[in-house]
C-alpha cells in the first residue's frame, strides 16, 4: 500500500488500490500453488468489500483490471470485442493459449467447466 501512495495518481479521487487478503493462489482442496487461480478470487474479494467511494457515488460504466506487469500497446477501444462489453460481459487478452487450457483443470484437481476445446478457444480468452 505504501508503494501505491507514491504513485503519480495518489491523491486523485478516481485512484483506488485494493489489496487482497490471504494467499489466493493456493488451491484449498489440494494445498498446491496455482497462481492464476488468484485472479477470480481477488475479484470476488473486491466485489464483496464494496465499491471505492468515488465509484459508489458515480457508478463506473466500465472497470479495467490490469496486471502490474502488463503494458497496453493500443487503447482498450481498439480490442475487436470491445463493442460486446456490457453489464455481465467482459473481454481479455487471448495470451495465444488456444483452447487446450481446458484440460488443465484435472491436473490441478478442480472441476472443469462443461465446454470443449473449440468453445474454450472461441468464447474465452484465457479461461472462464
Amino acid at each position: 500500500k505504501a508503494d501505491a501512495m507514491r504513485s503519480p495518481l495518489a491523491g486523485d479521487p478516481r485512484f483506488h488500490i485494493f489489496v487482497t487478503e490471504g494467499d489466493l493462489g493456493i488451491n484449498p482442496r489440494t494445498g498446491k500453488l496455482y497462481p492464476a487461480r488468484g485472479r477470480p478470487w481477488s475479484l470476488m474479494q473486491w466485489i464483496a468489500a464494496g465499491l471505492p467511494p468515488w465509484s459508489a457515488r458515480h457508478l463506473p460504466s466500465m472497470v479495467a483490471v490490469l496486471d502490474p506487469d502488463f503494458a497496453m500497446l493500443r487503447p482498450l477501444s481498439a480490442h475487436p470485442r470491445f463493442k460486446d462489453v456490457r453489464s455481465g460481459h467482459m473481454f481479455a487478452g487471448t495470451y495465444d493459449m488456444g483452447g487446450r487450457w481446458i484440460k488443465n483443470f484435472a491436473a490441478i484437481g478442480e472441476v472443469a467447466p462443461g465446454i470443449n476445446e473449440s468453445t474454450a478457444l472461441e468464447s474465452y480468452a484465457s479461461g472462464p
